[in-house]
């Protein structure tokens, strides 16, 4: 049953992921729109974000390494939720 509960909890892990990822990519798209209008202060960091793309979240195998694909689903959605912050804070 330990398992069971570890893969679903990858699963929805999984899921959190993606909507993280769509949220930094809706971050930068609004943060795009914005400087083209002319509405992002010209700051030290502007450049870096107009490079910054979010990344793409690497896909894991729930069922072969559930433990695994969890630690690294966790890591990657804190990461892109700090990259969405940047976009949406700027």
């Amino acid at each position: 049953m330990v398992r069971a509960q570890l893969v679903a909890q990858c699963q929805t892990a999984h899921t959190d992921t993606m909507d993280a990822y769509n949220n930094a990519v809706r971050a930068r798209n609004g943060f795009l729109h914005r400087f083209e209008q002319g509405q992002v202060p010209d700051g030290p960091y502007t450049g870096d974000l107009l490079g910054l793309e979010p990344a793409k979240p690497t896909a894991m195998d729930c069922n072969t390494d559930p433990q695994r694909a969890l630690d690294a689903y966790q890591r990657q959605t804190t990461q892109l939720n700090t990259v969405a912050q940047r976009f949406t804070n700027m």
